[in-house]
């Protein structure tokens, strides 16, 4: 079994990071939803809040917003009440969520034919309506959120749970 170290401050820092990322992908999914490609914008190309420019999400992006959303109130109140084991009820919802974002990037890149959970009336689960250098797409982007706050929820679980 790994043995962490508890140290406070790290602790605390990692949970202050787990706050702030999920606080960051609330934002930026509502921005993309409601008015299109931050990036873009903020590269001085489109209109900043033209409601016109929104970006209507798949099936698959609104399952990982479903998985995302939650971290947020979950890591407050665990911030709030000083409750270093909050992170646990994190752990499986980003596991979730990794998962989810493999598959709907593995579908973007053609890895997989085709999706079983995409809405075939819908939007297709395959599009990318944002791609930056051919390769980051929003499930790609999503993911690497999931990721790094379940790196930093796994370190805090084991760190609480190793403190002497």
């Amino acid at each position: 079994m790994l043995r962490v170290k508890y140290n406070k401050k790290l602790v605390n820092f990692s949970q202050y990071v787990i706050f702030v990322l999920a606080i960051l992908a609330i934002l930026l999914a509502s921005y993309y939803l409601y008015y299109g490609d931050f990036f873009l914008h903020l590269a001085g190309k489109g209109e900043w809040f033209n409601p016109e420019l929104g970006i209507t999400a798949c099936n698959l992006c609104w399952y990982a917003r479903v998985l995302m959303f939650p971290i947020f109130p979950i890591a407050a109140v665990g911030i709030f009440k000083n409750d270093n084991k909050f992170t646990d009820y994190i752990i499986p919802l980003t596991i979730l969520g990794l998962i989810l974002d493999i598959y709907h990037y593995s579908l973007q890149r053609g890895w997989i034919a085709k999706s079983l959970l995409c809405d075939p009336n819908g939007i297709n689960c395959a599009d990318a309506p944002v791609n930056y250098f051919g390769f980051i797409t929003m499930p790609f982007i999503c993911g690497v959120l999931f990721l790094i706050i379940l790196i930093l929820a796994s370190y805090n679980s084991m760190a609480v749970r190793n403190k002497k």
